[in-house]
């Protein structure tokens, strides 16, 4: 009768201990848009500059809130700031940007991060995804997140709360990359 019992709670223990990935990146939970594009949404992030022997040289928050929107041709686009041309939008194929020249009339979009993706897809010329499932530690906790590059920058994005992580680097005088901005999320609010 124990071993029965035993049995049991072995079988009713391996069954509870095997649920599904939920991560956000998991097939079984993708996500619409990468980046949630919707007014109030807030990023705060944590902005810091590096020296090319990566000493801090000044740090300070960021905060990123979308204030508005605007419908073209049937597509909603998103802006940080009234004043500014850059505009963004999420289809089908990712999170592109846009820019609003005076006269109203929209440029050629620009796929700043392709999604959904896999690994080794490369868009828009620069970009490339080396990862799906990167963990990332910020202030504002972990993540899992994709991670893409290029020579110059890397994006380390969560799909359905937006950019982690991202980093820029340059060239010193011995034609060496060394990063001189990153930006790592702090807080963040989603509707």
């Amino acid at each position: 009768m124990n071993l029965r019992y035993l049995i049991i709670v072995i079988i009713v223990l391996y069954c509870i201990s095997c649920k599904k990935n939920t991560s956000p990146i998991s097939p079984e939970n993708i996500y619409t848009e990468i980046v949630p594009l919707k007014i109030g949404n807030t990023w705060l992030y944590e902005f810091t500059v590096y020296d090319s022997l990566m000493n801090a040289t000044s740090s300070s928050q960021l905060e990123a809130t979308i204030c508005c929107d605007t419908l073209v041709n049937e597509i909603y686009y998103y802006t940080f700031d009234k004043e500014s041309d850059l505009w963004y939008f999420n289809n089908n194929s990712g999170l592109w940007t846009i820019r609003n020249s005076v006269l109203n009339d929209f440029t050629a979009p620009s796929l700043h991060y392709k999604y959904p993706c896999k690994v080794g897809d490369k868009y828009s010329y620069f970009f490339e995804v080396a990862s799906v499932d990167t963990s990332i530690l910020v202030p504002a906790g972990k993540f899992k997140c994709i991670f893409y590059y290029s020579d110059i920058v890397e994006y380390f994005v969560s799909p359905g709360i937006g950019t982690i992580k991202s980093s820029s680097y340059i060239k010193n005088d011995r034609n060496e990359y060394y990063e001189l901005l990153r930006y790592e999320l702090i807080d963040y609010s989603i509707q």
